[in-house]
């Protein structure tokens, strides 16, 4: 019954969906570097250290947030610290950036948890970067992989005359890998969900969070 919903969102001049309303991809994995996912991206702004503010221009709109697309900018003027040939978001997530100290800056038990979480990790140990591996002889590993096209359903950026019109419009993303390379489900990713509720309730007025996957 999806398609009733278009009529009901049918409202001059008014653009349904909320930011504040949080939708996780718990799949195989998202390429949050997407153009039509990038702006949608959540970032956990408890995890960003105060100092990062000081840098000129990192907050174009001087609104005390960043937003992916933010930091993305930002990192473009950056090194390729994964070395992966390109320089974007990703690289946020890796030593050497300003965004990456080892410290766990929201207090909820994950280290570095920007933009959300692979629990079952690139190569077995749970880590910050749930970007779908790439090479791995997998089906539809890497920037498709199922988790960004389910992520995409749920909230791509609406109106922008990229890609798809998602669900809510106007939702945030939740990263979320919760299986490994092979497939294989795991279940370590309950611990970190429920350590990043509380970061959601302390670094946002109200979030309404719907979980999915494979």
């Amino acid at each position: 019954k999806a398609d009733l919903a278009w009529d009901y969102w049918d409202i001059p001049n008014v653009m349904p969906g909320d930011k504040n309303i949080l939708l996780a991809s718990v799949d195989t994995g998202v390429d949050y570097t997407h153009p039509d996912l990038i702006e949608n991206i959540w970032v956990n702004q408890g995890e960003i250290a105060e100092w990062i503010f000081e840098i000129d221009g990192i907050d174009p709109n001087n609104d005390g947030i960043l937003s992916a697309g933010e930091i993305s900018e930002f990192m473009n003027t950056q090194l390729d610290l994964n070395e992966d040939g390109e320089i974007n978001l990703r690289d946020a997530l890796f030593e050497g950036s300003p965004f990456v100290d080892g410290l766990d800056n929201d207090i909820n038990g994950y280290i570095d948890d920007l933009i959300g979480w692979d629990a079952s990790g690139e190569w077995g140990t749970p880590d910050n970067d749930p970007f779908p591996k790439q090479g791995s002889g997998v089906l539809n590993d890497g920037g498709w992989a199922h988790g960004t096209h389910v992520a995409g359903i749920l909230a791509a950026v609406t109106n922008n005359g990229n890609g798809i019109a998602s669900s809510v419009f106007n939702g945030k993303i939740l990263s979320v890998k919760s299986s490994r390379e092979n497939g294989e489900n795991i279940n370590n990713m309950y611990f970190w969900l429920t350590g990043i509720l509380s970061s959601f309730l302390d670094n946002a007025p109200t979030y309404v969070v719907f979980f999915t996957t494979a």
